[in-house]
């Protein structure tokens, strides 16, 4: 059954974090240095076709740059790894690396949201420097093709009530997640990433083995 977006509850940005011995203080830099040295440089994900590889993707398609993708069985076997500098750099949410910034042991770049993160407010989005970038992950809910608005638009009414119950907004908030509570918002994010996966043959992805 065809299914689409409906209403969003949260969205999670993603962070563009590199080792500590990369050379690169920003997004700039980051370009610049891959842009120099194709193929050289690797960058990790949670998994082939996981939304992090996509965001990753995303980026290097639009700052035209070649590296190499080394996909990992989920987040933290990623980042263990861009710790230990045996990839350059990965797109990570939030909770995943905020720790290893705080520490020093990751530079983050930027963030993959349109505005930036309530969580980390120093860091620039990366749009500002790679102007219409934007991805995130998601939470929300989604609807058989077809359904009435008045239901959909229920949906999202009852969502909002729920959303301003304080503890729940805390439980969300505790995670590091942005809470939406507007309809086209969620239908327009969650249909974006729905198009990343479906242009997936444009951008040339590769299924390797993980790691």
């Amino acid at each position: 059954m065809t299914k689409r977006p409906s209403c969003l509850l949260a969205v999670n940005p993603y962070v563009l974090v590199v080792n500590s011995s990369v050379p690169a203080k920003n997004v700039p830099e980051l370009i610049a240095l891959l842009r120099a040295n194709p193929g050289k440089y690797s960058f990790s994900s949670s998994g082939s076709g996981a939304s992090s590889h996509l965001a990753s993707v995303l980026f290097n398609s639009m700052a035209n740059v070649s590296a190499v993708h080394v996909p990992y069985k989920g987040s933290s076997p990623s980042v263990a790894d861009l710790v230990s500098g045996q990839v350059a750099y990965t797109m990570e949410t939030v909770p995943g690396v905020i720790s290893f910034v705080k520490s020093g042991r990751l530079r983050a770049l930027g963030v993959s949201s349109a505005k930036r993160s309530t969580a980390m407010p120093e860091l620039p989005t990366i749009a500002d420097d790679l102007p219409g970038y934007e991805m995130s992950g998601w939470i929300g809910f989604m609807a058989p093709a077809g359904t009435p608005r008045e239901i959909s638009g229920r949906l999202s009414r009852e969502v909002r009530k729920i959303l301003e119950i304080p503890e729940i907004r805390e439980r969300f908030e505790g995670r590091l997640f942005t809470l939406h509570e507007l309809e086209q918002r969620g239908v327009r994010i969650a249909g974006a990433n729905v198009w990343y996966l479906s242009s997936g043959q444009d951008w040339r992805l590769k299924l390797e083995p993980v790691v």
